[in-house]
């Protein structure tokens, strides 16, 4: 009687170990994707106003006033799907924020989604009064591909900071290039510092292997 349990309890923690990992094989884990990635593999990019963030249910949907269309045909005004879907999923929106997004269909058919997960919302911050985008986390390997400016922003930790003309420059630029080679661009491009105050150093766009 003793064994019998032993064997069931055994098989219940397996059931458990594999139930865990289902997420994780069904929707595959999250790896690194530069920013030139991104942008290749996105079917819209915008920049845009968050107006409206309604939660229904599971569903959260964000509203957003498009200012800029930098890839696809999209209207004035988008909805997209910005709830987590699974643990690994940032998706996010909040209201009055400023946002490069870079969208997919997750589902034919389907509402627009956050690429990459949720790292395809890079939020715009006005530091001395020019436009700016963080990678604290460099999640994207953005600041790997430009001129950026070390901050203290959030914490006691300096964080990396590249221009929004910097980021638009190197997203019309992949674009360009993925039109004609169908791929990825791998080949450096350097360009203009920032002026302000702060330490800045300079990457190349460089596509990690």
């Amino acid at each position: 009687m003793k064994l019998n349990r032993s064997i069931l309890l055994s098989s219940l923690i397996a059931i458990a170990s594999v139930a865990l990992l289902i997420p994780s094989i069904s929707l595959g884990s999250r790896g690194s994707m530069t920013l030139a990635e991104l942008t290749v593999s996105s079917e819209i990019i915008v920049l845009g106003v968050v107006t409206a963030v309604n939660s229904v249910g599971e569903d959260v949907v964000a509203t957003v006033h498009v200012k800029e269309t930098w890839k696809g045909q999209v209207t004035p005004k988008i909805e997209y799907d910005a709830r987590h879907t699974w643990v690994c999923d940032t998706s996010d929106a909040r209201v009055g924020e400023t946002a490069i997004l870079f969208f997919v269909h997750r589902c034919p058919g389907g509402m627009l989604a956050l690429a990459s997960w949720g790292d395809g919302r890079l939020v715009v911050n006005e530091i001395d009064g020019v436009d700016y985008i963080g990678d604290r986390f460099r999640t994207l390997q953005v600041m790997d591909e430009m001129p950026i400016k070390w901050r203290f922003v959030s914490s006691d930790i300096p964080e990396p900071w590249a221009k929004l003309d910097d980021v638009k420059a190197f997203v019309k630029w992949a674009l360009r290039l993925s039109a004609q080679s169908w791929e990825p661009p791998n080949n450096p491009l350097h360009l203009t510092a920032g002026v302000g105050c702060g330490v800045e150093s300079r990457g190349t766009f460089a596509r990690r292997r």
